[in-house]
């Protein structure tokens, strides 16, 4: 059973580790790639933000005002491509 779910941790913890990934590129891509900011500026901020949601990475990177009923809605994917 021990096996069992350190077999099941380590592959969630991959798979939730790529899709970070994908988030940040996206983010990167929208922001630095869209010219709203450099990607020094783009990086800096990530490192000095530390640990957060993207959702809530996005938002302070692109200064909305954030509410405490704040609920997410970006989307960093379109299946439509």
């Amino acid at each position: 059973m021990l096996v069992v779910i350190a077999v099941f941790d380590a592959i969630t913890y991959q798979a939730a580790y790529l899709l970070g990934g994908f988030q940040i590129m996206k983010l990167k891509e929208e922001l630095v790639d869209g010219g709203k900011m450099s990607m020094k500026e783009f990086h800096d901020a990530f490192l000095k933000e530390n640990i957060l949601p993207i959702e809530l990475m996005r938002a302070v990177l692109t200064n909305q005002k954030l509410t405490k009923d704040f609920k997410t809605k970006w989307k960093f994917y379109d299946f439509k491509k």
